[in-house]
């Protein structure tokens, strides 16, 4: 069994692409379940998402629908137009403005996962840039609570300022080229 609760990968432009890439080198039996925060449109562009990233993967992927908590082998898209929060004993999606398509937010849907699970969570930060949220914070307890943080390295990125800020604040623990991702990513789960 992992030490990690889970994985959560952010991303925003360039990271459907970014997340084929990843998704296609792990294996069905992963030991935790993943949580796919893309900063995409609201609307139908989630589910032909996962569509797409599951004809390139062995995990079962698919958008997220507030029924169940994932399970080990599973990565769950929060769609764009919402935010994960902490219910109780449970997490739910909730409706938010899509401002300039910038949901789900990654500091909101980072901190209610974090919150949400009681041992260290592993994140992995790709390509893109943040607009009106900021997970620094959120990923700087993460990573108190013994979680970890790869960023993708910014000379992958097809925008580079989401790994580049979080490298520049001292809020990582590897920076790895975009197609050895999944390789470091089990290396954290052994």
């Amino acid at each position: 069994m992992s030490n990690f609760a889970c994985i959560i990968i952010g991303a925003s432009t360039g990271g459907p692409k970014a997340l084929r890439v990843i998704l296609q080198d792990l294996p069905s039996n992963l030991s935790v379940p993943i949580y796919l925060v893309q900063k995409i449109p609201p609307g139908l562009f989630s589910e032909s998402l996962a569509d797409g990233l599951n004809e390139v993967t062995e995990l079962n992927v698919h958008v997220f629908d507030n029924k169940k908590i994932p399970q080990s082998g599973e990565a769950v898209l929060i769609p764009g137009g919402y935010n994960m929060i902490r219910d109780g004993g449970n997490l739910k999606m909730i409706e938010v403005e899509a401002v300039y398509n910038n949901t789900p937010h990654l500091d909101t849907t980072f901190r209610e996962i974090h919150n949400f699970y009681d041992r260290p969570i592993l994140c992995v930060l790709l390509t893109g840039m943040f607009i009106d949220d900021d997970p620094l914070r959120v990923l700087y307890a993460i990573k108190e609570n013994g979680g970890k943080i790869i960023v993708q390295d910014p000379n992958t990125c097809f925008i580079p300022n989401m790994p580049k800020y979080l490298i520049d604040n001292d809020c990582y623990d590897k920076v790895s080229p975009l197609q050895e991702l999944a390789k470091d990513i089990l290396q954290y789960l052994k």
